[in-house]
């Protein structure tokens, strides 16, 4: 009878195993991947285990994240969530809801436009964050509220034309953050911003230019110190590229003399 039990239950578990894998998925003890498997929505159930450290959606067609998506999925334990490439367009208020140990989270590459207050509420030990190659164009003050622990930001390759240093100040820890290729306009509060970065001393890649309605920029109508913040206008850059230009034919021809002497 104690036999017929044990290989019952036995079934029983291997049966619940087999099905807990999402089809098309890769499961195993600490790792799910269902990357580029053309989901349209996350899986409706995965293995939920205290051991399940990184889970990876990549590559998908999701478009949205609800709030409270990941709670009944159980991921207690979950470190790294791979999201990039998918087609992300929104992410609701508390959707990350249900990841209290999540460290590292991946965004780049998807069509988001606004980080509302509260995206990101729940992620408490987050340590970075990537939200490259997105079409960011507004971040609400309270968007990293809950990111206290965040060390690595990524925001490059986005349409941002401003950024509120309300927003960063909940970012008590960060020490690498990029803004590298957005299209930031030099005004008073781009200036706050880059006197908040200078004071943790980091390297953003920031570059501003000039409101389309100004040719030059008064610094002096801040109620802040002129920041040592790097302003490419137009000009200044017609004049970068033609240099480029000339550097690169002066290199060829010099490179072919070079070829041409060693031949004689």
């Amino acid at each position: 009878m104690i036999s017929v039990l044990f290989w019952l239950l036995l079934a029983s578990v291997i049966s619940c195993a087999a099905v807990s894998c999402p089809e098309n998925c890769f499961c195993s003890p600490t790792d799910i991947d269902c990357s580029s498997i053309n989901l349209a929505h996350l899986p409706s159930s995965l293995p939920s285990s205290e051991s399940v450290f990184v889970l990876s959606v990549a590559g998908n067609r999701i478009k949205n994240l609800p709030q409270k998506a990941f709670v009944s999925l159980k991921l207690l334990s979950l470190e790294v969530l791979e999201l990039q490439s998918n087609h992300l367009e929104t992410l609701s208020t508390g959707a990350f809801e249900g990841l209290p140990d999540l460290k590292t989270l991946r965004l780049s590459h998807n069509r988001l436009h606004v980080l509302s207050n509260g995206t990101f509420d729940h992620l408490n030990e987050l340590r970075l964050l990537h939200l490259r190659y997105n079409d960011l164009q507004i971040i609400h003050d309270d968007a990293f509220r809950s990111l206290h622990k965040l060390q690595i930001l990524d925001l490059s390759y986005n349409k941002l034309t401003t950024l509120s240093v309300t927003a960063f100040l909940h970012l008590r820890s960060v020490s690498q953050l990029k803004v590298v290729e957005n299209s930031l306009v030099c005004d008073c509060e781009f200036r706050n911003w880059m006197l908040w970065v200078e004071g943790r001393r980091m390297n953003t890649g920031a570059i501003c230019f000039p409101d389309s309605s100004h040719d030059t920029i008064d610094w002096d109508k801040c109620d802040a110190p002129k920041p040592s913040v790097e302003v490419l206008s137009l000009p200044t850059l017609q004049g970068f590229l033609e240099f480029m230009t000339v550097f690169i034919i002066s290199y060829v021809l010099l490179s072919a003399l070079s070829n041409i002497n060693r031949n004689r």
